[in-house]
């Protein structure tokens, strides 16, 4: 996991937008969890791409629309022949600085205000407000800033009428955001081998921090201690498997740390409230 400084072509005019991508890994190793303070935005052409934000995993399908909120720690999780095309938008929570009045101050919004946006959203304004966002960003004609300006103002009072998200009953503090930083290297360490036993000491050495700093730290910022974190990711891996793999329930047990298949589907039932044959259905459907 890494803190990504998104650059920008025009400090004075901050957001960015690549057309077209496609997502696509093909190994368990391939995970890259990021976050940033930007806005990310996803449109999806075709296919398919599994994403997993904020602990949570999302299938996605054509006309979806994703959004990352800022500092929300966001990887993809693709296999084989998974591929989905999208366009996507980098927006920068001081996009509308110095416009004047009438225009949103997005860093106060989502830094002071705290507010959400669902992940989620599926709507045909908002998509068409989006293509043409990408639209007048790639061709650049003349004119195209204040056009493009009058549009993300458009898709944000959009979002923020239909598809604010309740605000989470603990939200990190500035000091919590700031760990993140210090403590990836932790994170990075768990998810580069879920199925690894690494030592308190290990991961604290990794953060080049004491073991008790790094133990009030990381919880600080994830709201969790470091093995609650594992095994819960543990668990979401193991999930994506069953759900985007052939291999056996036995064989993503061993994979994700779990010595034993049948303790392994006892801890799946807690989180998910169903065994993992249930996701493992999904699969042959």
């Amino acid at each position: 996991m890494k803190y990504n400084n998104i650059r920008y072509d025009e400090e004075s005019f901050r957001i960015k937008v690549e057309p077209d991508k496609v997502s696509r890994i093909d190994a368990i190793d391939d995970f890259s969890e990021v976050f940033h303070e930007d806005i990310e935005i996803k449109y999806f052409i075709d296919g398919s791409s599994t994403l997993h934000i904020g602990g949570e995993s999302l299938v996605t399908q054509p006309e979806d629309i994703v959004v990352i909120n800022p500092y929300e720690f966001h990887s993809t999780v693709n296999y084989a022949e998974e591929k989905g095309r999208y366009h996507l938008l980098m927006i920068s929570l001081d996009f509308f600085d110095g416009m004047g009045e009438g225009f949103l101050d997005l860093r106060y919004l989502f830094t002071k205000e705290r507010a959400r946006l669902e992940t989620l959203v599926r709507d045909g304004r908002i998509a068409r407000t989006i293509k043409d966002i990408v639209l007048e960003m790639t061709e650049m004609r003349e004119g195209y800033q204040r056009a493009v300006t009058a549009l993300v103002l458009e898709l944000f009072v959009l979002l923020l009428r239909d598809f604010k998200a309740p605000t989470p009953a603990i939200m990190p503090s500035d000091k919590s955001i700031r760990y993140y930083e210090i403590v990836y290297p932790a994170i990075r360490l768990i998810r580069q081998d879920c199925g690894a036993e690494h030592s308190i000491d290990e991961l604290a050495e990794a953060c080049g921090v004491s073991k008790c700093h790094f133990c009030r730290i990381f919880k600080q910022s994830t709201s969790m201690s470091a093995v609650e974190y594992r095994n819960g990711y543990r668990l979401e891996i193991a999930g994506v498997l069953l759900r985007s793999t052939s291999k056996s329930i036995s064989e993503i047990a061993a994979q994700c740390g779990f010595e034993d298949a049948a303790y392994f589907s006892r801890c799946y039932k807690k989180k998910y409230g169903h065994s993992p044959n249930k996701d493992r259905a999904i699969l042959s459907k």
